[in-house]
């Protein structure tokens, strides 16, 4: 049988057979795992008595593996198992997830059901040949009139905006989500405070915005 496409990329990826170490220190929010040989980059599971804690291996030192832990190290002691779930990290991506907030492993956090059809996608994949990038010709509407007009933003390329707080950063970051003429908008609030975030959804981004977007929130 031959596979194509999502069914073929997770193949690839696959760990044909399941690895477990233990954790044998820790150091801050590093841990230090012996016996488990898989590359830097594997996302791990960390079996603690408070639950399942998520980690990513960082590097190595001769036959122990550098876990850098996706929450806080309490609850974890030496000799807990640690298992490896992903050899390479993807990302899930589907027309699903269109009007949805998640958290930064893909996980739904607006208490609605879990997207469906979505497929693996390498979180780093190779990066493109110079020579076959687009040149950036068209224009890309913000919706926005002064940026439109003063600072014309062409299709592929980055803008920064960088201005201190309360100056109106996610205000105009929402205004371009619910104007822009992109067809899909991935809005990443990284290290914005929890109390804002549903602001952000509910006022900056509203029904609109978000109807056309992907919200990923990982919060201070």
């Amino acid at each position: 049988m031959t596979l194509f496409g999502p069914q073929h990329a997770t193949l690839e990826r696959v760990q044909p057979m399941r690895v477990s170490g233990s954790v044998r220190a820790v150091r801050g929010l590093s841990i230090l795992v012996d016996d488990l040989p898989i590359p830097v980059g594997s996302l791990v599971s960390v079996r603690t008595l408070e639950g399942i804690k998520l980690g990513e291996v960082v590097g190595f030192d001769t036959e122990t593996a550098i876990v850098m832990l996706l929450a806080t190290t309490s609850g974890v002691r030496p000799g807990d198992r640690v298992s490896g779930e992903q050899p390479a990290p993807v990302v899930f991506a589907g027309d699903s997830l269109l009007g949805r907030c998640i958290d930064a492993l893909g996980r739904p956090i607006d208490n609605q059901p879990n997207p469906v059809d979505l497929h693996a996608t390498p979180l780093s994949p190779p990066p493109l040949s110079p020579l076959v990038r687009t040149p950036i010709k068209k224009p890309m509407p913000t919706g926005v009139r002064a940026i439109d007009l003063m600072t014309t933003v062409g299709r592929g390329q980055r803008l920064g905006v960088f201005a201190g707080p309360g100056v109106g950063k996610s205000t105009i970051m929402g205004s371009i989500a619910r104007r822009t003429a992109a067809d899909v908008s991935v809005i990443a609030l990284i290290g914005e405070r929890g109390r804002e975030v549903r602001d952000f959804v509910e006022h900056s981004l509203g029904e609109e915005g978000l109807a056309r977007s992907v919200v990923v929130c990982a919060t201070s």
